[in-house]
């Protein structure tokens, strides 16, 4: 596989590929930090699926989200849009991938002052207090770390 192309094969991919395929691909590019126009289109493509993000994997979203912080093109063009959807699923997320997700939008290249980086900072703040006591303290901490990055981050309720 050439990481050069990839991008360019992903933009023909992308109209007739399984929608959690292609955010696979995607997902791979951002954390090898791929960069690109072609990359920044398909990224710009998943950034407008708000319905067909909502029905990822939790573990697809956090893939999405670590590869925000590798590649400006993913953050820029995929990261408000990738938030909203986990902020929609959280509450079922494993606490361990949560914490993951929290610290990677903290971490993000770019675009972590969006009203869907925002939405989910509220709905963790909602979610994450009810399940404080299912937390380690390696999930605390990076639960710290990312409210610490961010200044969106509501205070804890309760």
């Amino acid at each position: 596989l050439c990481l050069d192309s990839a991008p360019r094969d992903l933009d023909r991919m992308v109209r007739s590929a399984p929608f959690p395929k292609v955010a696979s691909i995607l997902a791979g590019l951002g954390e090898r930090g791929v960069e690109g126009d072609d990359l920044r289109d398909s990224a710009s493509f998943l950034g407008k699926q708000a319905a067909s993000l909502e029905a990822l994997t939790p573990a697809l979203l956090l893939r999405l989200t670590v590869a925000a912080t590798k590649s400006s093109a993913v953050a820029d063009k995929a990261l408000d849009a990738v938030a909203a959807a986990a902020s929609m699923s959280l509450p079922g997320w494993p606490v361990d991938e949560a914490s993951k997700l929290l610290l990677a939008v903290a971490r993000a290249k770019n675009g972590s002052e969006t009203e869907g980086v925002s939405s989910l900072y509220n709905r963790a703040s909602e979610v994450l207090c009810l399940k404080i006591k299912e937390f380690s303290s390696a999930q605390l901490i990076k639960i710290v770390l990312a409210i610490n990055k961010v200044s969106a981050f509501p205070p804890p309720l309760g």
